[in-house]
């Protein structure tokens, strides 16, 4: 059974979910009956609720504001979450994304931020506190700090809690590692804290079908019944606004190789994965290939034919395109096919591919990679556009920058540029 969250940069401009993904989060928002819980979740894009929006935050230079309000329920957890935070008690229970040296294999950037979505729901319908303990390779809030939600704050109170209270931990490396007994013990709330590593939430049928009647309910679901195509929207803003350090290092970064980050530009993301005839390093040698060098030509003419559309269309974007890519050899292709193309020629830096004790990376130049990674996730969310490849990293950089309210995007595949409603991608 095949579950996945993905924010997909295609020219339908929504969040694609998989029918499995609907089947699972359709049988959580109704209800889980053996578990004792009503899961009655539902988040309208009618009647959102004002958000009061930091006055020093700079986050809306990168995402679009969240100044027209989020949907009621998700408010009403925010709330809730905080309140517990603040004031925790005997009642208060935990479920914690993990991500530390002891519990590594979380993968990329796009596969913890979907683990960490996935989660979220998890926690909203076990009403639960989520907590986010992400320090592997690199604490997370080096990088992205708490929004509205505070996932950083009680970190330290569940270490504490669990120091002293060894026995009320489950610690799941997936949820699919959950057997019937330790989710029994989670649903009849005996554990105070669940610790899960996770990408997503697809292995977790296993253990939330603990409870038998969901397997009998799968016969019920008919296509057609949606979770609005805004919740990793809204999930995302919620939890995250970028660290000051991070936005400083993107603007800077850009203008020092020749884009204003004052003013529109395109961006490509181009995700090759292991190429035979790159000099990359070799944390890249198990990544499977995903693009080949001779879709680059393909991939530029899309990103030139968006350029030219924008301009037609009034949007005065830079001549300069900014070109996010893992593959030194294919960048020297992109200059090659594309006039005026931007990019860091530092070798691709991916957190699940590095591990301390390889000794490839000292710290300090480790340190500023991973700024440097997640500088590029920024500038990829801060484009007009998004030219995109498969790859989870460019997939969450759109969700995060989608209009809040409309969940309009300008993202398109780049080797799926023929053919398309350009009114509709470029709006």
């Amino acid at each position: 059974m095949f579950l996945r969250i993905m924010c997909e940069p295609s020219n339908r401009l929504g969040i694609s979910i998989t029918i499995a993904a609907l089947l699972i989060f359709y049988i959580l928002l109704l209800k889980v009956n053996e578990m004792g819980l009503e899961l009655n979740i539902d988040f309208p894009n009618q009647d959102l609720i004002p958000v009061e929006v930091k006055s020093e935050t700079t986050e809306s230079e990168f995402w679009p504001s969240l100044d027209d309000g989020l949907p009621l329920r998700l408010m009403e957890y925010i709330k809730e979450h905080g309140e517990k935070v603040r004031k925790p008690d005997m009642h208060t229970e935990y479920i914690v994304y993990t991500c530390t040296e002891q519990n590594e294999r979380c993968g990329g950037i796009g596969d913890r931020l979907r683990g960490i979505v996935s989660l979220f729901m998890l926690s909203i319908s076990t009403n639960r506190v989520l907590v986010i303990d992400w320090s592997y390779p690199f604490a997370l809030e080096e990088t992205l700090i708490p929004g509205m939600v505070d996932w950083l704050a009680p970190l330290r109170t569940v270490q504490l809690y669990e120091t002293a209270n060894p026995h009320k931990t489950v610690s799941l490396l997936s949820m699919g590692e959950a057997n019937y007994t330790e989710w029994t013990r989670v649903s009849q709330s005996d554990a105070k804290i669940v610790r899960i590593t996770t990408n997503n939430i697809r292995r977790g049928l296993s253990a939330l079908s603990a409870a038998k009647n969901m397997i009998s309910q799968m016969d019920l679901y008919r296509p057609g019944q949606r979770i609005p195509q805004l919740l990793c929207s809204w999930i995302l803003r919620s939890l995250f606004v970028p660290n000051p350090d991070t936005i400083r290092v993107a603007n800077e970064q850009l203008a020092l190789i020749g884009i204003d980050p004052d003013r529109p530009f395109v961006a490509i993301h181009a995700r090759f994965g292991h190429t035979n005839n790159d000099k990359g390093a070799s944390q890249f040698k198990t990544d499977p290939a995903r693009l080949g060098l001779e879709d680059i030509p393909k991939i530029a003419r899309c990103a030139s034919k968006i350029n030219s559309q924008m301009r037609f269309k009034g949007i005065a974007v830079q001549n300069a395109t900014f070109l996010a890519a893992d593959s030194n050899e294919g960048k020297y292709i992109f200059r090659e096919q594309l006039q005026d193309v931007k990019y860091f020629s530092a070798h691709a830096f991916h957190i699940d591919k590095v591990r301390k004790d390889r000794g490839e990376y000292d710290a300090a130049e480790a340190d500023m990679l991973n700024q440097l990674t997640w500088a590029e996730f920024l500038i990829l969310s801060k484009s007009e556009c998004v030219v995109s490849t498969r790859s989870g990293f460019s997939e969450w950089a759109i969700a995060f920058s989608k209009n809040p309210q409309t969940g309009k995007r300008c993202a398109q595949a780049g080797t799926e540029c023929e053919n398309i409603n350009w009114n509709k991608i470029i709006g």
